[in-house]
């Protein structure tokens, strides 16, 4: 026997063929990854510690987090540390968008007051000079925790966001004695109770602002009542959105590439005091408004689906180099230098999707005309045929190893065809290991090899090979049957 050379692109044929197996090996990887994900993020998973373990772990680590310095890099270290500082600010955020009065205005339907005051004083030096002062107090925390105290109970949280002081009053510009303060809410009686208490708290600071800057004046000149369109207070709310989301976002991607140990350290740093207390009890409750984290991973089920192709193809590629049975792609003229008389495809697949299998197999045909079963049978009858009369003999065997099924159906064929033509054809199955059909060699002139793809061994055509010609028997040639 020759030395077998493997084609590539009928290794490819033979892997695309096996697509059934393939996606079956995927679906199977896809599965077994996606529950390994799954484990890996489940924060109840892992190795079961008691209560009081957890307490104590917790407490220690957080007053001395180095416990896990030899277990994380530093990199490793600085990432979670980022996800804690970013699920405060989170928090932070989450908190400011429920309470804060703009965030819960309309910003299509805002009721609107706009105040303006004039400063009175001996020159216009001076009356500008207290002008700043009275801004400087529009715009200390004092006022807005003063309006808080008086309207008390009617939605005063977030109260200095509403208060705004307007630069300038309508044509007379920065720098004189007057000036303009615009108050917002979404609730017009609670708008009404905070333009008099900042009318009246500006009179209050009237006369510590004369004490020391000299007498004066402060007048009401204006005051303008609206429901407006403001499209600010739209862009403060959408920003704010974003902010939040984009937080939430940048947190579950950081999260989800965390190590076991990294999670480890990530639930252990966030516990609070009441979380410890939950754990010695045995519960821990589920923290409100946190950002949930994906179970079950796509960049893992993706992994697993490309895992599984490659072990199961990886597995395949080893079987087909270190394969020792006969391939259908073989020659027997180049292997055996035994003339190749047929090639007997398997018949039609009824799988589901047959048409997939047909187009696999056109791929190494470069073109060539493909034959039926029956046709091929017809032609190996007929090749049979013409190299019997070449050599002049009336009797031939049809000798393989295994011959049963499909093969045995082919050899039943071609000795039907031959018969027709008065040539004595017999089957002779297993000569290599039956003692009876060894001895049918006898008074045989001629014989054909006919071999079972990936049944027959390489061997075993070699050894059939040795035992004809030492009986002196021709060998007209071989088929081989898919």
């Amino acid at each position: 026997m020759k030395e077998r050379e493997i084609s590539l692109l009928e290794l490819i044929v033979a892997m695309m063929l096996r697509w059934r197996i393939i996606l079956v090996w995927m679906a199977a990887g896809a599965v077994l990854a996606g529950a390994f994900s799954y484990m890996r993020s489940d924060p109840t998973a892992g190795s079961v510690q008691s209560g009081d373990q957890m307490s104590d772990l917790g407490q220690d680590l957080r007053e001395d987090p180095s416990v896990f310095e030899e277990q994380l890099t530093d990199v490793e270290l600085q990432k979670v540390n980022y996800v804690l500082a970013y699920e405060s600010v989170y928090q932070s955020q989450l908190a400011y968008k429920e309470h804060s009065l703009l965030m819960q205005i309309d910003p299509n339907c805002v009721q609107e007051t706009e105040l303006t005051f004039y400063v009175e004083a001996d020159n216009a030096r001076r009356a500008a000079d207290i002008e700043k002062a009275y801004e400087d107090v529009v715009q200390t925390d004092a006022l807005a925790a003063y309006l808080e105290e008086q309207i008390g109970g009617k939605d005063s949280a977030g109260i200095s966001e509403l208060i705004t002081l307007m630069r300038g009053s309508n044509n007379i510009p920065e720098g004189t004695n007057t000036f303009r303060v615009k108050l917002i809410h979404n609730d017009k009686s609670v708008l009404q109770d905070m333009t008099e208490s900042l009318i009246d708290y500006i009179q209050k600071k009237r006369e510590q602002i004369a004490k020391a800057m000299g007498s004066h004046e402060v007048i009401l000149v204006d005051q303008s009542d609206a429901v407006t369109v403001d499209l600010s207070i739209l862009d403060a709310q959408k920003r704010m959105i974003d902010e939040i989301a984009a937080i939430e976002t940048a947190i579950l991607q950081n999260k989800e590439a965390f190590t076991a140990e990294q999670q480890q350290y990530y639930e252990l740093m966030s516990m609070t005091e009441s979380d410890t207390d939950e754990a010695a009890d045995g519960v821990k409750q589920p923290e409100q408004n946190a950002p949930a984290s994906t179970r079950i991973s796509i960049k893992y089920v993706i992994l697993g689906m490309f895992l599984g192709a490659f072990i199961y193809l990886f597995v395949f590629f080893m079987r087909y180099v270190f394969d020792h049975k006969l391939s259908a792609s073989d020659s027997l003229q180049e292997l055996y230098d035994i003339p190749q008389l047929g090639l007997i495809p398997q018949q039609e697949s009824k799988k589901p999707f047959a048409f997939i299998d047909r187009w696999i197999l056109s791929l190494n045909e470069s073109g060539g005309r493909r034959f039926t079963r029956a046709e091929a049978m017809r032609l190996s009858a007929a090749a049979v045929k013409m190299a019997a009369a070449k050599e002049e003999t009336g009797k031939i065997c049809l000798v393989g190893c295994g011959l049963a099924g499909q093969s045995l159906e082919v050899c039943e064929t071609i000795k039907e065809e031959l018969a027709k033509d008065g040539i004595q054809t017999e089957i002779l199955n297993n000569v290599l290991y039956d003692a009876q059909a060894m001895c049918s060699l006898e008074g045989i002139d001629a014989a054909v090899l006919v071999e079972r793809a990936q049944s027959t061994l390489y061997t075993e055509i070699g050894k059939e090979k040795e035992l004809l010609r030492r009986q002196g028997i021709t060998v007209l040639g071989g088929i081989i049957t898919a």
